[in-house]
């Protein structure tokens, strides 16, 4: 299925103007890449979106603020939270690695203007739901 992207659209318009309105959206993607563990960035059709996987929180991959929190909240060090960082990214692509064509739902965007969604690999699998079961991403 292809992306529509009047509705996609009408979702960034509705989302920005009422925090509590849902729409679900759902559509083909071509992994472009891994940014971090609970990041993706994906071909969709001739644009380049950056996805949030929904509903986990991965660890931090670099010596952020956030890092420094998740640091603290989990009595690890900096190093520690960086390191499962980088683990949740490798799980994460070993993941997707080799999909040519992903499944995206799309809840909506986030606060930083990616999209908000749930990923499906070749197999169906939902991977949002694969990281919190295996451990890798504690669920948000």
């Amino acid at each position: 299925m292809i992306i529509n992207y009047k509705k996609l659209l009408l979702l960034t318009i509705i989302s920005l103007s009422s925090p509590c309105y849902s729409y679900e959206l759902t559509g083909q993607a071509k992994l472009s890449r891994v940014i971090d563990g609970d990041t993706i960035e994906v071909q969709l059709q001739q644009t380049k979106a950056k996805v949030r996987l929904a509903g986990i929180d991965c660890f931090e991959t670099s010596k952020i603020h956030r890092a420094y929190k998740q640091a603290y909240l989990n009595k690890m060090t900096i190093d520690e939270v960086m390191f499962k960082g980088y683990q949740a990214k490798g799980h994460l692509n070993n993941m997707l690695y080799g999909n040519k064509n992903i499944k995206i739902k799309i809840l909506g965007i986030d606060k930083y203007g990616r999209l908000l969604g749930i990923v499906y690999d070749s197999e169906n699998r939902n991977i949002n739901q694969v990281l919190i079961n295996y451990g890798i991403c504690p669920e948000y």
